[in-house]
């Protein structure tokens, strides 16, 4: 078994073309973050998906990568493999900069209840997608999925950040 956590707002279309591509490799398995409000809850649901004893692959991205982390912080014996991939694993910084992340993310968060999450994704993806793909095909898929989620759960997810532990 393969266990994919997506990352900030993704959910199980970003692990889409990998899921197909091992198909005769694993059983893959999306983890859905759901309303949770840390990683420490992200990591339990996403263990609870795996038969009590059985061991997994794991492979995270991002925020995905730092639930993978508490997850082997709760289960090492159950984690067969891990990829971790552009993730972190530090606490969020003290002072200036760690305030600086957070006034990031809750202007993203009003953002998304005052217009939309679709709007807030046009915002946000300018400095995630690489700019010769703005307005392509990877650029509208990643649009839609986070069209697909709430304020609230982005909310969560925020919550879920900015309290993140050290993982070093």
């Amino acid at each position: 078994m393969l266990l994919l956590v997506p990352g900030l707002m993704c959910d199980a279309a970003v692990w889409q073309a990998q899921c197909a591509g091992l198909a005769d490799l694993a059983q893959c398995v999306v983890v859905d973050h759901g309303e949770a409000d840390s990683l420490d809850g992200m990591a339990r649901q996403a263990l609870a998906r795996v038969p009590a004893g059985r061991s997994f692959a794991l492979a995270g991205h991002s925020m995905g990568g730092r639930v993978a982390l508490e997850m082997l912080r709760l289960a090492p014996e159950r984690v067969e493999r891990l990829a971790l991939m552009d993730t972190g694993y530090q606490a969020r910084a003290a002072g200036a900069a760690g305030e600086a992340e957070a006034a990031q993310r809750f202007a993203l968060l009003a953002l998304a209840q005052r217009e939309g999450m679709r709007t807030m994704g046009q915002q946000w993806s300018q400095a995630m997608v690489h700019p010769d793909r703005l307005g392509g095909p990877v650029h509208e898929a990643i649009l839609q999925m986070i069209a697909r989620a709430t304020p609230q759960r982005f909310a969560a997810q925020i919550h879920a950040l900015l309290a993140r532990p050290d993982a070093t």
